[in-house]
């Protein structure tokens, strides 16, 4: 199956927050003992909080399609800044904003998904 790709005009700003998810299973035994592991392949996902700031109208309208194109279940890959390969990500929270006059600002949220 090909992904889209999600291939802004521009990069989003400065200062992305990149929150890990990491997934451990753990068994508590007698004497305060605690065994762990990771929970499977894919344990640990990050969760990226994107902003572009001052987007011209058409830009901001293409990156809100493209995510609305998507309805929140579709995989996309996209190449976070400072990458060299791209990942697979699902976003379903975005938010635009018009900032003043004809420049929006949008915030995205993209969560990696390692599915097929």
């Amino acid at each position: 199956m090909a992904f889209p790709i999600f291939a802004p005009a521009i990069p989003p700003s400065p200062g992305t927050e990149i929150a890990p998810e990491v997934r451990v299973l753990a068994a508590d035994f007698g004497d305060g003992y605690r065994q762990r592991a990771a929970d499977g392949l894919n344990s640990v996902r990050d969760t990226f909080a994107f902003a572009w700031e001052a987007l011209p109208a058409a830009d901001a309208d293409a990156i809100v399609a493209f995510l609305k194109a998507r309805l929140g279940a579709e995989a996309f890959l996209y190449t976070p800044p400072g990458e060299s390969a791209p990942r697979k990500f699902t976003c379903t929270k975005w938010a635009r904003k018009r900032v003043r006059f004809s420049y929006h600002q949008i915030t995205a949220t993209f969560v990696e998904v390692f599915d097929l």
